[in-house]
């Protein structure tokens, strides 16, 4: 499997405290390969010049973006960046505008926030300079009360249709 910006976050989130450099993310990544393929007939895959590349890309787009300081020789997460903001749902899309950046959150990556709602994020992928997403916890609803048209009801079973206005 390929490296993407998706698996460096999800490492840069392993590490617990202090500064993050591009050769820790390396390292880490690599270390994870060996031991999914210790005891294997292949060997594990080495690192390419486009992997290094894309890691190098990938934090400093993090950086530009405001997600990522830079501290020392590495770079640090920025404890100011607000990963809380107002959800504003399309129909193929979300976006959440934290007041520093605004976060792309994909429909599926959702979970049970609707739009207007305070929402709590994880960051799970950075592409093109664009944040995306994966709402954690809704903060605070935007309404308590919804409408619904019943769609169907089968053995006790009623299924409502949901009714954004």
């Amino acid at each position: 499997m390929s490296l993407s910006s998706k698996k460096i976050i999800h490492t840069m989130s392993a590490f617990d405290e202090g500064p993050i450099s591009a050769d820790d993310i390396i390292r880490a990544i690599d270390e994870h390969a060996k031991r999914r393929f210790s005891g294997k007939k292949r060997s594990a895959p080495t690192r390419s010049v486009k992997d290094i590349r894309l890691i190098h890309q990938t934090l400093a787009d993090l950086e530009r973006t405001g997600y990522l300081v830079r501290y020392k020789k590495g770079f640090k997460l920025n404890d100011a960046f607000p990963l809380e903001g107002k959800l504003k749902a399309a129909k193929s899309y979300a976006t959440v505008d934290n007041g520093e950046a605004e976060i792309h959150v994909k429909i599926e990556d959702l979970g049970s926030a609707r739009d207007g709602d305070t929402v709590r994020l994880e960051i799970v992928d950075c592409r093109k300079g664009i944040l995306y997403g994966e709402v954690s916890k809704v903060v605070e609803k935007s309404r308590d009360l919804f409408f619904a048209t019943v769609e169907t009801k089968t053995k006790g079973l009623i299924i409502y249709r949901l009714l954004d206005l």
